[in-house]
């Protein structure tokens, strides 16, 4: 009877793994077909589609490793407290997770700076004024949490990088002379997404430590 059980569970699992990862096989296969781009272009990488040194971008690839990092351990810290915390974690980690994720897609697929302006045709200054209004409503309502947890300062930090890259990036080329620009926009935004990170590690450490159970001498 375990071992069936067993069985079953080892199933559910490769299921789980295997379906979702067929079916964006299946869909990018599909995408080539009907578009008649090649397939290779929406597997292989992207330095090696172009032929260049596979350091280009070294810095934007980092961030994105360290986006997914954040939002990882944020959904897995929430997944674990949901079953041993009574501390109203939860919605925190969700939300600090979903937010992560969203930006971490933004970064990743360059929803702000070109999937916004160039095929849905409206100014990227709209997005940056969505996420403003979510980072207000987070900072607002995980207030407690963020005071708790002591990463006010850090996250103020954070937030002033943030907002130095996307003054840059809205003043456009031009604001600073020579390549200085684009150091300065991408370097303040590394930094933010580092600081975020640190956020990340952060609380969901103090998570786990008030998760873990305390042990009484007699």
């Amino acid at each position: 009877m375990k071992y069936f059980s067993k069985l079953q569970t080892t199933s559910t699992i490769l299921l789980a793994l295997y379906i979702p990862s067929l079916a964006l096989l299946g869909l990018l296969a599909y995408a080539s077909h009907q578009t008649g781009v090649f397939i290779g272009d929406f597997t292989r990488d992207v330095t090696a589609i172009l032929l260049v040194n596979p350091f280009v971008g070294v810095l934007s690839n980092i961030g994105i490793l360290a986006w997914c990092s954040a939002t990882t351990v944020f959904f897995f810290t929430c997944a674990i407290s949901q079953h041993r915390s009574h501390a109203g974690y939860s919605a925190f980690l969700l939300a600090s997770g979903g937010l992560t994720g969203l930006l971490l897609l933004d970064d990743l697929f360059r929803v702000h700076d070109w999937i916004f302006p160039t095929v849905l045709h409206l100014r990227q200054e709209i997005l940056y004024t969505i996420y403003l209004v979510l980072v207000v409503i987070y900072l607002i309502k995980f207030s407690r949490f963020i005071e708790y947890f002591k990463v006010t300062a850090l996250l103020l930090v954070t937030l002033a990088f943030f907002g130095f890259s996307i003054l840059l990036d809205v003043l456009g080329e031009g604001a600073i002379p020579g390549q200085w620009e684009i150091l300065l926009e991408d370097g303040a935004k590394f930094l933010g997404i580092v600081g975020w990170l640190s956020h990340c590690i952060k609380s969901c450490f103090l998570v786990f430590q008030d998760m873990a159970p305390t042990s009484t001498h007699g």
